[in-house]
């Protein structure tokens, strides 16, 4: 088995783009892996499509010497945008080396550590805040907003969630304050 055909797929969200790898091999297996090209990652699928070429014609089920060439090949520039394309093409390998084997990624690893895991909702009310109309859900602008989303997600059976922090603007509606982020105005704080 071969890597045959390397295609980097990109989603506008709206607000962000969601970028996945797709990795083909010569007798039609395919694997996977999603990476972000947003905060601070813009050009990682032209990172992605300039390595590629490198790997045409290799045994995808060899990931690590796959990995371990393409750090070769990168060496003059570690880092930055080439490992997180070296990362995005080891997960796709990952993904075609356990299904040829008829096993999940987590076995190639020794197995799970754990059966089953709680899932909580991601980015509880900040999505809604910034986003809801990319989204066609009911915008997110008051504390009242914030307690009816959160008997949304209790009641769709959540026992956890996670989200930024908000807070009131100067119009009263709430905004996603991120101190951290060149987003801010004056930011980062």
């Amino acid at each position: 088995m071969k890597i045959a055909r390397v295609e980097t797929l990109r989603a506008d969200a709206g607000w962000r783009l969601f970028s996945f790898l797709k990795v083909t091999t010569d007798d039609g297996l395919v694997g996977w892996s999603e990476y972000s090209e947003s905060f601070g990652s813009a050009g990682l699928s032209s990172v992605i499509d300039a390595l590629s070429p490198l790997i045409i014609g290799r045994d995808p089920t060899r990931w690590e010497e796959v990995t371990a060439w393409l750090q070769v090949m990168t060496r003059q520039s570690r880092g930055g945008l080439n490992q997180q394309a070296i990362a995005a093409i080891e997960n796709a390998l990952l993904d075609i080396a356990a299904r040829a084997r008829g096993i999940s990624v987590a076995a190639l690893f020794g197995g799970p550590i754990r059966e089953r895991i709680p899932v909580y909702w991601s980015h509880f009310a900040s999505y809604r805040v910034r986003n809801a109309a990319h989204i066609g859900v009911p915008a997110v602008r008051s504390r009242a907003d914030v307690a009816r989303h959160a008997a949304e997600v209790k009641d769709r059976g959540f026992k956890a969630l996670k989200t930024n922090i908000l807070v009131p603007g100067p119009d009263g509606n709430l905004f996603q304050y991120s101190p951290a982020s060149a987003a801010m105005p004056a930011g980062p704080s």
